[in-house]
């Protein structure tokens, strides 16, 4: 059994020794060179972001590349976060700061399809119900008030719901 960690260096491999991890190899993608951010886990594979590039699909079987989803406009520079749903679609979002804009974009893994599939302002965040299947999303609100989660139905695409969150309020 491993742990598998996002770093600077690539995809870092742990196993535990006694009560603490050791780092026993890094895996760097051959074209997708840069830092990783997050990582998911879907059917066996963890997939990777990697700000300014893309999505790695990553085989921990073969130590291997799979797939590589270029997704360059569509991870947000600062953080780079994905998270993926039951059905095997990858969420992320992008924000322009200067111009505060956002959006939430969805990348079929099976497929390779890319869309933007919600827009707002200074959105911080999504996350995804495996439950419900709506898609949670926050708005910055400029780190000094609350933030704003908002809540959208993934069959429609529309906003179901706002609650208040706690100031830059990231994950879900």
């Amino acid at each position: 059994h491993a742990l598998y960690v996002g770093t600077k260096e690539g995809i870092v491999k742990l196993r535990r020794d006694g009560s603490r991890f050791v780092k026993y190899d890094v895996y760097q993608d051959e074209e997708y060179t840069g830092a990783v951010k997050h990582l998911c886990y879907y059917n066996n594979r963890i997939y990777a972001s990697i700000p300014g590039y893309g999505v790695i699909e990553y085989d921990p079987y073969d130590n291997r590349t799979r797939n590589r989803f270029e997704m360059a406009n569509c991870l947000d520079l600062l953080t780079g976060y994905i998270t993926i749903d039951s059905k095997g679609i990858l969420y992320s979002y992008a924000t322009d700061w200067d111009s505060e804009t956002s959006g939430i974009y969805a990348l079929s893994i099976a497929t390779g399809e890319l869309e933007e599939i919600y827009s707002g302002e200074n959105l911080y965040s999504v996350g995804v119900s495996t439950y419900s299947g709506n898609l949670f999303t926050s708005e910055a609100n400029g780190f000094q008030t609350n933030s704003t989660m908002d809540i959208i139905d993934l069959k429609t695409g529309y906003s179901v719901g706002t609650q208040t969150a706690g100031i830059g309020t990231s994950r879900y």
